[in-house]
């Protein structure tokens, strides 16, 4: 066996009874080890770099730019990655938040695009900045400026049956303020409210859609970022249409009085609780004096609709109707009989028993002339003269007498009667 190999058997052994017989002396090791560590920690404290990602870029002196009327395109600057030299008992306090990475556009005065450096700093002195990734970022400057715009209103939708928009309150125009990119194309602004299902008053802010010159939709950025929107105030109530309207006449005799009525219009839409318009059947008016004064009279006046309690009509619709009343004694036709008296007979010649005593004519007046007059106020004469014996139909004339405004409508123009001759 060769020197180096028993060597290398005996360095075998020592490392083996020592590892096995020696336990109190490693232990001692261990600790001495740990102390030393401890005391480098605590009292060397070393400096080591540490990487902190994601340091949010923030930007100052935007308030300086719009004094100028100038804005940041995007204020969107991202982020940047820090290396920081710290003490090692300082790096889990240091994270993001602890880092300030800024960037200034103070001292811009006109529009354009540059590129700006970062300053980075780190707070309450847990460490020093090594370096930054990226080192500078790049800004676009435009002017700042402001415009009004119209605003179209579209509803989106149907309103349910039975129910419709009373009155609606939203801004006609609105005004925007932003990077002149954004601005200048702006023609008008259209609000779209959705009213399906809608049963209620509805009020809140819409967003609005811009459009260009050529009506296509564009996005506009704001100077605060923020959607542009319209405050929308819209009434809501159930409607009844088409109720008819009721005339209210003061007690009058209608037998005698006959009043003839016509309305600048018999209708009207009414809104209001749904249970209150399911009770209405007419809406009525107030009260229209009807008297005997004013028989042969025409007159045209407005009269008040009378509304129940939380009933409104449609915008526009009038609450007053013009009534045109036209007053006239009230007229009638009436039968009467009257005697017949025949004239110019032969006196060789005598009436058979088929002529008519008395025959019925149809008068038309008024009632209270009507009322007056008496069948012996009328005259009926047939005249014979010239008649020989046999058949004829006679012509029959009908007077009136009186002094009433009376006429006889129909009277027995022809009576049919026979002449026979006496025999002596």
């Amino acid at each position: 066996m060769s020197k180096s190999s028993e060597f290398f058997r005996s360095v075998l052994r020592g490392l083996k009874n020592f590892a096995t017989k020696n336990l109190g002396i490693k232990i001692v090791a261990i600790v001495f080890a740990l102390m030393l560590w401890g005391y480098v920690m605590a009292d060397v404290n070393p400096v080591q770099p540490k990487q902190v990602n994601d340091v949010k870029i923030s930007l100052e002196g935007t308030n300086d730019l719009m004094s100028r009327h100038l804005i940041v395109v995007e204020e969107m600057s991202g982020t940047a990655n820090v290396t920081v030299a710290s003490n090692i008992n300082n790096h889990n306090r240091l994270d993001a938040s602890r880092i300030n990475c800024t960037a200034s556009v103070a001292t811009i005065t006109a529009p354009g695009t540059y590129q700006l450096p970062l300053e980075v700093t780190v707070q309450n002195d847990l460490g020093t900045v090594q370096s930054v990734s990226p080192s500078t970022i790049t800004v676009e400057i435009d002017r700042l400026i402001s415009k009004t715009v119209p605003v179209r209103v579209e509803l989106e939708g149907e309103m349910d049956e039975g129910y419709e928009i009373v009155s609606r309150n939203v801004a006609n125009a609105i005004s925007i303020e932003g990077a002149a990119r954004y601005i200048e194309p702006v023609s008008r602004a259209v609000a779209t409210i959705p009213i399906g299902g809608l049963t209620s008053d509805y009020e809140g802010a819409v967003d609005v859609v811009f459009f260009d010159k050529n009506d296509e939709v564009i996005d506009v950025v704001t100077r605060t970022g923020e959607t542009p929107s319209v405050v929308v105030q819209m009434d809501i109530s159930a409607v009844r249409y088409d109720v008819p309207i009721q005339l209210i006449l003061s007690e009058y005799d209608s037998k005698y009085l006959d009043v003839v009525t016509s309305m600048s219009f018999d209708t009207i839409d009414l809104f209001g609780e749904p249970e209150a318009l399911a009770q209405i059947t007419a809406v009525l008016t107030e009260e229209i004096p009807v008297t005997e004064d004013m028989i042969g009279t025409s007159s045209t006046a407005p009269y008040t609709l009378v509304l129940p309690e939380g009933i409104t009509v449609r915008t526009g619709q009038q609450k007053t109707v013009r009534v045109t009343i036209e007053v006239k004694d009230a007229e009638v036709e009436q039968e009467f009989e009257v005697k017949v008296d025949y004239i110019g007979k032969d006196k060789d010649l005598e009436l058979a028993q088929d002529a008519p005593n008395i025959i019925t004519i149809l008068v038309k007046g008024k009632i209270k002339d009507i009322e007056k007059t008496l069948s012996t106020d009328f005259t009926a004469t047939a005249d014979l003269s010239g008649l020989v014996a046999g058949r004829h139909e006679i012509l029959v004339t009908t007077v009136y007498n009186g002094k009433l405004d009376l006429v006889i409508v129909e009277d027995a123009e022809k009576i049919s009667l026979t002449l026979n001759r006496v025999i002596r």
